[in-house]
């Protein structure tokens, strides 16, 4: 709906309350990679997996915010790793 403004501060409060919740720093991720901010993407997409290394959505948001990048070997590895971790997108 591109209601990125309410959403990054939903997710913030969320992320307040758990700071330790993957999937909503993963959701803050793809909101910025949604909004073609991919290096902020990466912040949260990393802090993601570091508290989930085996959330496939993760490394996959993280392969989209490398991609966006232009940073192609590294993106490349993400989306392996999401595979790996049984991503079927």
């Amino acid at each position: 709906m591109g209601k990125y403004k309410e959403s990054h501060a939903c997710l913030d409060e969320a992320l307040r309350i758990n700071p330790r919740y993957a999937s909503c720093w993963t959701i803050k991720g793809w909101a910025f990679n949604c909004q073609n901010k991919h290096k902020d993407a990466l912040v949260y997409l990393d802090r993601a997996i570091e508290l989930n290394p085996h959330y496939a959505d993760a490394w996959y948001q993280k392969h989209l915010a490398l991609k966006g990048l232009n940073r192609k070997a590294e993106a490349d590895v993400a989306l392996a790793k999401a595979r790996e971790l049984g991503f079927a997108g």
